[in-house]
C-alpha cells in the first residue's frame, strides 16, 4: 500500500471508506496504530466514528486506549460501550475529571464514546471493542493540593503501562488515540521525561505504527501530492518518507536550538528535523478544514461543576505556575443564563 487514490468522480462517502479500508490495513503492520489525534478537530473526529463502524473494526482492533478519560473510571466505560445502561451524570466523570482542563468538554468526546458503544451493539459479542482510558487515575474528590495533583502527573507513562497492560501483554491489537507530541520519534522537541510512544517503542520494539494527521492547510496537502481527502500515504512505501519533517512538524511551539555555538529559540518548524519515515509511519489528510468543535458555555452554569473548576484551578495554578480561571470566565460570561 502507498498512496490512497480515489478515481475521479468518487464521492465522499466512496474516498472515507477507501482510506478507513487502508487504515485498517495497518494492523497488518503492527499490533498498536497510533492515530495522532488533533483535540477538538471536526474532521479528525469524523474520521475516528467513520474507523469504529466500519464493518471489519471489530474483527480487526480489540481495543481503542484514548486520552480522553480518567482510568479511575474503567468499569463505567466497560459497562456503557458494552450496552448497560449508564446515566449521564455518571458518565460525565470520565472526560469531565481527567488531569487535564477543560479540553475533553467538547462533545466530540461524549460522540465517540457513543459511537462504539452503538457500533458494538450491532456487533456479535467476539467482535465487540473495549474503549481503555489511557489518563491517570486520578481522584479529584482527593485530590486536595498540587502535591496530591503530582502523584498523577506522569501521563504518558501511565498511558504506557495501560497499552502494555491490557493490550500488549494478552495479545491484542488497539488503536491508540492520543495527541501527536506524545508519540513522535525523534525531532527537536524537548523531552524532560519519554514520551508514550518512546516508552512503547523501547520496551515493544516494531509494536507501534504511528499515523500523523496533518493539519488542514491545502498547500501543504498539495506540496506532498496529495489531492484528496481522506488520503492515507505509508512512508516506507513512500518518496516522502525521505523528506524532512519540518513542513509537517507542529506549529506555535518555540524550542532552543544551538546556532553558530550561540542558544537561540526558533519556531520548531524552523528546527533541524530528520526524514519523515524517522518520526512517524504514515500521513494522514483530511482535506483543507479544521474545525474546532468547542463545548457549549451553559455547561459551566451548574454550579456544582462550577465550583469543582474553580477548586481544580487553584491546584493547577499552583502545578503550572499559570492562571486557568480567565477561560473559564470566558465560557460563563458567554454562557445563556
Amino acid at each position: 500500500m502507498t498512496l490512497v487514490v480515489l478515481a475521479g468522480g468518487a464521492s465522499q462517502d466512496e474516498a472515507s471508506s477507501a482510506s478507513t479500508t487502508a487504515f485498517l490495513a495497518l494492523f497488518e503492520r503492527a499490533p498498536l496504530v497510533a492515530f495522532c489525534e488533533q483535540h477538538r478537530r471536526a474532521e479528525a473526529h469524523e474520521f475516528l466514528r467513520a474507523l469504529v463502524r466500519h464493518p471489519d473494526f471489530g474483527r480487526t482492533v480489540d481495543d481503542v486506549v484514548v486520552e480522553f478519560g480518567n482510568g479511575l473510571y474503567q468499569a463505567v466505560v466497560d459497562r456503557y460501550v458494552a450496552g448497560e445502561e449508564v446515566s449521564l451524570s455518571e458518565l460525565q466523570h470520565v472526560w469531565r475529571d481527567t488531569t487535564q482542563w477543560l479540553v475533553w468538554d467538547s462533545p466530540v468526546y461524549e460522540r465517540f464514546f457513543a459511537c462504539v458503544r452503538e457500533a458494538n451493539l450491532r456487533r456479535p459479542p467476539e467482535e465487540r471493542v473495549r474503549v481503555l482510558l489511557g489518563d491517570p487515575a486520578i481522584p479529584w474528590a482527593e485530590t486536595k493540593d498540587a502535591a496530591a495533583y503530582r502523584l498523577h502527573a506522569d501521563r504518558d507513562r501511565y498511558y504506557a503501562e495501560v497499552v502494555e497492560r491490557e493490550v500488549l501483554a494478552k495479545d491484542r491489537r488497539a488503536l491508540l488515540v492520543y495527541g501527536g507530541l506524545h508519540f513522535l520519534r525523534g525531532g527537536p522537541l524537548p523531552k524532560s521525561s519519554p514520551s508514550a510512544g518512546a516508552i512503547l517503542d523501547r520496551n515493544h520494539p516494531q509494536t507501534l505504527h504511528i499515523v500523523w494527521t496533518l493539519p488542514g492547510a491545502e498547500p501543504l496537502a498539495k506540496s506532498l501530492g496529495l489531492a484528496r481527502s481522506p488520503e492515507l500515504v505509508v512512508l516506507a512505501d513512500s518518496p516522502l518518507g525521505e523528506q524532512s519533517f519540518a513542513p509537517l512538524s507542529p506549529k506555535g511551539i518555540q524550542v532552543q536550538v544551538v546556532v553558530g555555538g550561540v542558544q537561540q529559540w526558533k519556531p520548531l518548524e524552523e528546527a533541524t528535523w530528520p526524514p519523515m519515515a524517522a518520526v512517524v509511519d504514515s500521513l494522514l489528510y483530511l482535506g483543507p478544514e479544521e474545525t474546532e468543535v468547542l463545548p457549549d458555555p451553559a455547561i459551566y452554569r451548574d454550579a456544582a461543576y462550577e465550583a469543582e473548576l474553580r477548586r481544580r484551578a487553584a491546584i493547577l495554578q499552583e502545578v503550572h505556575g499559570m492562571d486557568f480561571l480567565p477561560e473559564l470566565e470566558e465560557l460563563l460570561g458567554t454562557a445563556v443564563k
